[in-house]
């Protein structure tokens, strides 16, 4: 059975990325017999062509061999952020979004020219971490590209704990 699912994700990724059998041999000097194989479920790619095809194919060995783990696409991360791929797809690369991710980048910006340290923190991903710095009151932010106001806190610098 993992050879036929093996076969059927090689086929659609291949498929995905506009290239043919013999693109795939070419690039790594194998016969467009054996990409077809693979494709088919009567036989597997060689371990040590398992790097060069998930370059090729733009994805991950895990993912080559069925552990891409759906789950792991959307996790937390105090709040939702999710892997993607952005980019075109000759030169696409993972990356995280999601309004957590575009939060931290906003706080960021917001710090550099409104906190005196530098540094701040949405209120939403303190977790505890007043236990281990020193933090200024919250304050309201309305931040670019983020509907409603962040709850802000400027890090003054680490807890002192005897």
């Amino acid at each position: 059975m993992f050879l036929k699912q093996l076969g059927s994700r090689l086929r659609e990724r291949r498929e995905l990325r506009r290239l043919t059998q013999g693109d795939i041999a070419s690039a790594l000097q194998i016969s467009p017999q054996a990409v077809s194989k693979w494709e088919r479920g009567d036989n597997a790619p060689d371990i040590v062509c398992l790097p060069a095809l998930a370059n090729i194919l733009g994805v991950t060995t895990d993912w080559l061999l069925g552990n891409d783990g759906a789950e792991r696409d959307e996790f937390e991360a105090t709040g939702r952020a999710h892997l993607t791929t952005i980019g075109h797809a000759e030169y696409a690369r993972p990356d995280l979004l999601g309004r957590t991710v575009n939060c931290a980048f906003r706080v960021n910006a917001w710090a550099a020219t409104n906190a005196e340290s530098r540094i701040a923190i949405a209120s939403e991903g303190v977790l505890h971490l007043e236990q281990q710095f020193l933090l200024k009151p919250s304050s309201a932010a309305t931040l670019k590209g983020i509907a409603e106001p962040v709850q802000i806190s400027e890090v003054l610098g680490h807890n002192k704990r005897e």
